[in-house]
């Protein structure tokens, strides 16, 4: 008897500790957006941050430490067109700064026109990916190149795009990021 109560316990004791780490899974990560909002009328001036969380048409995952999420829906949520060449499998988008990127499927890089018209090559950490019809991009790469700070909480799955409020310097926030977290998303 003293033996099966033994066993239950432990039974239970590796339940509780291994049911939350098997609930993670990829498809509960969320991506919630930051951006001040300012409305004017006549007389009044109301600033606040409008906070709204990315509803996807397919889950965000985690893939070797960085986070993929579907292209259209982030581009969608922040009102940027996006330019799909099915036949050269590329994607283009311009950022609010006017900045063009291109994007090409399995390739670990991206153009980015300069301002000086020029053409310039960012390495990305991994290539964006085809998974049942949709585009896959690192989220870190896609945010910055909109012009945003990525910040990650592992404690709630959640990762967060905040708009930067100083002038548009591509992939300037990642090493800083980097450095003060420790992290790699």
């Amino acid at each position: 008897m003293k033996r099966k109560m033994i066993l239950l316990v432990l039974a239970i004791s590796i339940l509780v500790t291994f049911v939350p780490v098997m609930a993670q899974t990829n498809d509960d990560i969320r991506v919630r957006i930051v951006r001040p909002y300012e409305r004017l009328n006549e007389q009044h001036s109301v600033q606040f941050d409008l906070r709204f969380y990315v509803q996807f048409t397919s889950p965000p995952f985690m893939q070797d430490g960085l986070i993929f999420v579907p292209l259209r829906d982030i581009t969608n949520a922040l009102g940027i067109a996006v330019h799909w060449d099915g036949e050269a499998q590329s994607i283009t988008y311009v950022n609010n700064e006017g900045i063009t990127y291109i994007l090409v499927v399995g390739y670990d890089y991206a153009m980015s026109d300069t301002s000086t018209g020029d053409m310039q090559t960012i390495r990305l950490d991994t290539p964006p990916l085809i998974i049942d019809n949709r585009v896959f991009v690192p989220l870190q790469f896609l945010g910055e190149s909109l012009g945003y700070y990525v910040y990650w909480d592992s404690d709630t799955r959640t990762a967060e795009l905040t708009v930067w409020l100083t002038q548009y310097t591509p992939m300037a926030s990642r090493t800083v990021w980097l450095a003060l977290t420790g992290d790699q998303l």
